[in-house]
């Protein structure tokens, strides 16, 4: 199996994640008003599992993110959703 991500040079990845984000990514400001949920802002990317998968590995190593939670989608067995966020 050929992962997509081996296909594309080095110098456009981020280019290339950038789009997956443009066309299925989210960015949210939450603000619950309630001492147990502050403020929060979180990003997400959904996917193919696979492909997403890598794209959380590049997401880790080159941000230093520390955590991201996956979340398998109910609608498609074959997706998936990555989040990160920060208070």
């Amino acid at each position: 199996m050929i992962k997509v991500l081996d296909i594309i040079p080095s110098n456009f990845m981020r280019d290339f994640i950038r789009g997956v984000f443009d066309g299925d990514g989210t960015v949210a400001w939450i603000n619950k008003g309630r001492k147990h949920f502050p403020e929060k802002r979180i990003v997400s990317i959904t996917c193919n599992i696979f492909l997403l998968k890598e794209i959380q590995k590049i997401i880790i190593e080159e941000l230093g993110v520390k955590k991201l939670g996956v979340y398998n989608l109910k609608q498609s067995k074959d997706s998936a959703m990555i989040t990160w966020g920060a208070r």
